[in-house]
């Protein structure tokens, strides 16, 4: 048929066709290709450096101790400062907590100083306060007698509250503390060593609890082999189920 068609007007009904061809939608992949825009890393914005809390904001004279910064913007190789003091044992656990061991230090309140490796710094005014026992406060809790239930390792509930009476003033003495579990007569020796144990075990968790480092406590059981009581009589099996706590003096 178009070979019968003088050549301009086969020209003309050939050029929509031609022109078509070239409109063609590409394939999905080229059009993907053609979008593509090279990755750009973004900038991670800097924290701002904060000292909100230090924890605790009381600690004892004389003593090694560690407390806790409270913040923002910590990093790796944060300096510390406690007054003049450096500290050279500075732990980070997140951008927002520091741990900081600091050595023996005499009584006063304290600015505490966080600095980062870029120059900036934050600051929290008096907030340490390290204090020295009066020889009273020392006095009153270098002994105590704790008083347990019958055949348990729970104290009395008289006692309970003896432990957050004595645990500021261990805090604040650097001596070592001994704790000796007692029973009554009752029950066979072997099991009174092992109940006198449990509970000089469980002050000792008590203490623990209270901020009271291990290292400082000893605990032992005499089992029913030293009663403050004599008698066999009720009253004197509750004196005689006790936990003697004891400061040994350096």
């Amino acid at each position: 048929m178009f070979r019968s068609l003088p050549r301009p007007l086969l020209l003309v009904l050939l050029c929509p066709a031609l022109a078509a061809s070239k409109c063609r939608k590409p394939p999905e992949s080229a059009v993907l290709e053609d979008l593509s825009l090279p990755e750009i890393e973004m900038p991670t914005p800097e924290m701002e450096l904060q000292l909100v809390a230090v924890d605790p904001d009381t600690a004892p004279a004389n003593v090694f101790f560690d407390v806790r910064l409270y913040g923002s913007g910590f990093e790796e190789g944060a300096v510390v400062e406690v007054g003049d003091l450096t500290s050279q044992e500075v732990t980070l656990m997140d951008m927002g907590t520091l741990i900081v061991t600091l050595p023996p230090m005499g009584a006063g309140v304290y600015d505490v100083t966080v600095h980062r490796l870029d120059g900036s710094k934050a600051v929290r005014r008096a907030a340490l306060e390290v204090m020295a026992l009066t020889a009273e406060q020392r006095e009153a809790c270098r002994s105590a007698t704790l008083h347990f239930d019958f055949d348990s390792s729970d104290l009395v509930d008289l006692d309970k509250d003896e432990i957050g009476v004595l645990a500021p003033c261990l805090l604040m003495s650097p001596e070592r503390v001994v704790l000796e579990g007692h029973t009554d007569s009752r029950g066979s020796t072997t099991y009174n060593l092992a109940l006198g144990q449990r509970r000089a075990d469980s002050v000792e968790s008590d203490l623990v609890a209270q901020g009271l480092a291990p290292s400082r406590m000893r605990s032992m059981s005499f089992g029913e082999e030293q009663p403050s009581d004599m008698d066999e009589d009720e009253e004197a099996w509750t004196e005689n189920r006790r936990v003697e706590l004891k400061v040994l003096a350096q």
